[in-house]
């Protein structure tokens, strides 16, 4: 499977994860009384080898506000990355240990193509819909362990990762 095909196929499962948890989340409680809000931070896999992300997420019974920065690329190769505002519906049951969401929203892409040795070269600033999708289990109140899925889709080029993230906040 090409590296493209890849993220494409990485792209419509996160999509698929989005649309599943909005239909779900009408189905389920709504979400402890407290509010929450982290920091979370991770590095992994995407659509143009490795991927990173850095997110503030505020959870309101089940609406969760996350802006985020995220990127994926290669070492040799294309590079693109976002800037976003989210907003979704999490799952966070009371008395349990972990949080799943699911969040879409509006973004600004930018980015480069050919990153060997010839250098890269700028693509223009483009608007994009970015999707988030967190699962993450808290064994404590202050700090997350997961995985952070995100994906863009814009004129410039569509792009996903998955990370290993770490959230540190208020949890529980």
């Amino acid at each position: 499977m090409s590296r493209r095909a890849a993220g494409a196929a990485m792209a419509t499962l996160i999509a698929s994860a989005v649309l599943a948890a909005g239909s779900a989340s009408g189905q389920t409680d709504p979400g402890p009384g407290r509010d929450s809000f982290w920091l979370g931070a991770g590095l992994g896999v995407g659509s143009e080898d490795f991927a990173g992300s850095l997110n503030a997420s505020y959870q309101f019974g089940a609406s969760l506000v996350s802006i985020r920065t995220a990127a994926t690329a290669g070492l040799f190769d294309d590079g693109f990355g976002d800037y976003a505002l989210l907003y979704g519906r999490a799952i966070r049951p009371a008395g349990e240990r972990y949080q799943v969401s699911a969040a879409a929203g509006l973004g600004l892409v930018d980015g480069c193509r050919g990153g060997g040795l010839g250098g890269c070269r700028d693509v223009s600033t483009a608007v994009g819909l970015p999707i988030e999708v967190q699962a993450f289990w808290r064994p404590g109140s202050l700090i997350g362990l997961g995985l952070y899925g995100f994906a863009n889709f814009n004129r410039i080029q569509s792009f996903a990762g998955l990370t290993l993230g770490l959230q540190v906040g208020r949890l529980r």
